[in-house]
């Protein structure tokens, strides 16, 4: 009876009232992400007047719209049942074929996600979990709207960090 005494799940004697969150996020972008989501409405995303295509240089395909504000003051936080909370925010450049963005200094708690979602829920990129150098670089999703969304376990959501460096709007 090695394992006796073991348990895998809160009982009674469990007194810090904390339930600890399941090993996997829930699903992202869900559980009425629109209505609970911070909004970041940027500048229009627009073709560049003196765009100039040429081989020799490098393909130009969006706008880079600096951003540079943490995540936790432009997201909403939302706290679920099973132990998480969704950092959540919707972001829109009015034109843009598509959205990705950039996040600095991100320091994520264990089991944490970071996930960029179209709003249709036809396209969703992540879970990105171990930022390189903190840096979190998305592809793009459809749309000139896209859903960011962090998924943290709540007893570990005070030491989430991140910076929304950039956003781009993509005009291709």
């Amino acid at each position: 009876a090695l394992l006796s005494g073991c348990m895998s799940s809160p009982t009674a004697a469990d007194t810090s009232g904390n339930i600890p969150a399941s090993r996997s996020a829930p699903p992202p972008c869900a559980a009425n992400f629109a209505q609970r989501a911070g909004n970041l409405v940027l500048a229009n995303t627009q073709v560049p007047k003196d765009l100039v295509d040429s081989k020799s240089a490098p393909l130009q395909f969006a706008n880079t719209i600096n951003v540079s504000k943490p995540l936790t003051q432009l997201a909403r936080v939302s706290h679920f049942d099973n132990g998480w909370s969704s950092f959540a925010l919707s972001v829109q450049s009015s034109g843009a074929q598509s959205i990705s963005v950039h996040i600095s200094g991100a320091s994520l708690p264990r089991n944490s996600e970071i996930w960029l979602c179209s709003p249709d829920g036809l396209r969703s990129e992540g879970p990105y979990r171990d930022p390189v150098g903190g840096d979190v670089w998305t592809p793009v999703v459809p749309g000139d709207v896209a859903w960011l969304d962090v998924l943290v376990p709540t007893a570990q959501e005070s030491s989430f960090k991140a910076t929304l460096a950039e956003v781009f709007g993509g005009f291709r």
